[in-house]
Order: structure tokens, then sequence, then C-alpha cells
């Protein structure tokens, strides 16, 4: 399916399908000939088809409302035409790198050794009796490790990984000096909770409770944090970007996503419409010139 991926590809498909209709309908009622015979839908489809194969046309039709459609067909083909050529050219030219492990289903069908420190937490009897069968699967092959040197050695080869919360997963790697060449999957299974803990009927409580909330949805805290890693990183001479920034710089080739091409069939849509209300439009003053 590359370079668009599955949903572009139908969307692609059903536009020249509405285009070649509408564009045919308007052929078999004009009098202005484009073929070298009779119209008929294949001819029409091909037609149309040229805009997105880069291929001149042999006539423009004048017919009513066409020309305004075909500048927003053109405009919207030359798009996808670009978009696909650049990105096949990037995907053969550009060396590709091992795919890396997304997601918590990938990582539960990993050849990957689970393992996670020992230091008294809920996680492995939550995930060994969860509902969920992802979480079910990783509970079963995680195993309880007493120190991090065994799994770091691992990681560093590619056999193992490690379970463990974000933030302290990014200070571990930077004081264990495990270096930058390792990424983190952004698919998480349980929230980080943000917590300030009082004695237990303390008056402000609500207080302090709506100020981290709105920390947490300003976006502060993680600012904050990201500004903190950075500097302790600079402090010990190693890389200023955290392992998520590095994941994010680290994306390589991929298919277009129908987001990524949506202006083409927004053009598209509004030729359609514009083409549509000049047709009407010519229709209306052409039987008004005829009455008088």
């Amino acid at each position: 399916m590359y370079p668009f991926d599955l949903g572009t590809w139908l969307a692609l498909v059903a536009s020249i399908v509405v285009a070649t209709v509408f564009f045919h309908a308007f052929v078999r009622s004009s009098t202005v000939k484009i073929y070298d015979h009779d119209c008929d839908v294949i001819s029409s489809l091909l037609w149309m088809l040229r805009a997105i194969l880069r291929q001149s046309v042999p006539a423009e039709p004048s017919f009513r409302g066409s020309r305004l459609f075909l500048v927003c067909w053109w405009l919207a083909a030359f798009i996808v035409a670009t978009s696909y050529t650049g990105n096949l050219v990037a995907f053969i030219t550009v060396p590709a790198k091992a795919r890396k492990i997304q997601t918590l289903d990938e990582l539960a069908d990993s050849d990957l050794q689970l393992e996670m420190l020992d230091y008294g937490e809920y996680i492995p009897g939550y995930l060994a009796t969860s509902d969920v069968p992802v979480f079910r699967r990783i509970g079963t092959r995680l195993q309880l490790v007493d120190d991090y040197a065994v799994t770091f050695d691992g990681i560093r080869q590619g056999t193992h990984a490690l379970l463990e919360a974000l933030a302290y997963m990014e200070y571990v790697v930077v004081t264990e000096g495990v270096g930058i060449n390792i990424y983190m999957i952004r698919e998480k299974f349980a929230k980080n909770n943000l917590a300030w803990i009082f004695p237990r009927g303390t008056p402000w409580r609500h207080k302090v409770d709506w100020c981290l909330n709105q920390f947490v949805e300003s976006g502060l805290v993680n600012y904050w944090k990201a500004n903190a890693l950075k500097e302790f990183r600079q402090s010990e001479g190693l890389h200023p970007l955290g392992l998520v920034e590095e994941e994010e710089q680290e994306k390589g080739e991929r298919p277009l996503n129908l987001e990524e091409l949506q202006g083409s069939f927004f053009i598209l849509a509004i030729g359609l419409g514009l083409s549509f209300l000049v047709l009407l439009l010519e229709v209306a003053l052409n039987d008004l010139s005829s009455k008088f």
C-alpha cells in the first residue's frame, strides 16, 4: 500500500469515481468533443486519470462549469501525485531503519525478556490477573530482578526490555550511564499520579488539588520535568534531549495518511461545489437571456 495508507487510497479512489461521474455527466450533455470517439464512462475515467499520471490532455472542454472544476481537480491531482512521488523516492533512496516496537501488543508478542525491579510494587500482580489480555500476557512473562545491571546489559544487546515508570526510567537511564541508544514505548498501561502529601484532615488540601490540576492541564509539569532532565543531562555531559524527544526525532519513513493529504480532497470538494454553482448560474442566465 506504500506510500499511502489504506484510508488515503480509499479516499483517492472515491474521489476519482465521484469526479469521473461528475465530469462524464457534463461531457455527455455537451456538444464539445474531447475524445476521438463517442464518450463513455471508461473514456471519461481515463481522461481524468491523465492528471494523476501527469499526462497532458488533447483537448480542453469548454462546457458550462467545467473550467472551475478542472482547475480544482488538476490542483488536487498535482498535490496527490507529487506527494506519492516524493514519499516513494524517499522510501527507495533513504536507508531503512529497523522497525521499533511501538505498542504493548507488539511488546507482548516479541522475543524480548521482560523484567522489572522488585521493590514491592503491585504492578506484577495487577498485570498477571488483569482482565485485559495484553496486560495478562505481559504479566505472565514478567520477571522480577534485584539489580538493573544485568537488565541494562540485555537492553544494550537487544534481548531485554525493562518495565518502569517513564519519569523514573529517564532518571535511571541518565544516572546509570546507559546512553541514548535506547527508546521507550509511548503506550502506557497505567497513569503516573502527581501528588502532594499532607496530614489527614488538612483544610487547604482542596486548594492544592486545584493548583496541581492547573499545573498538569496547562502543561507546566511536563515543561518543568523536561527542563530539569535537560539541565541534568547537560551537567553530566550527555545529549540534552530526553528519550521521548529523541524518539520523536527518529521517526522513519511511513505511508502518508489521510490527515496529511486532506487538503487535496478539500480542494476537490470545493471545486465540485463551485463548479456546480457556476453551472446553475450559467443555466439561469442563459434562460433569462433567451426570454428577453
